[in-house]
């Protein structure tokens, strides 16, 4: 390979690395909880947004 696309494969190695962390969502520090979302939607939300869900008429547990 010509050095000119050596470093520029390096470079967009090193700029996927910076930015993929940040839309990885990191729930490990939180207990998750499975919501069946309008009766047709399965989501795996952290407990806080869980609760918020239930005001709204969504289920514990997936969907069928």
């Amino acid at each position: 390979m010509k050095p000119s696309i050596l470093l520029c494969v390096a470079a967009l190695g090193l700029c996927a690395c910076g930015i993929s962390p940040q839309y990885e969502p990191d729930m490990r520090s939180e207990t998750t909880t499975v919501m069946c979302h309008q009766q047709r939607q399965t989501l795996v939300l952290s407990d806080k947004d869980a609760s918020q869900h239930l005001v709204h008429g969504d289920t514990y547990g997936a969907c069928n």
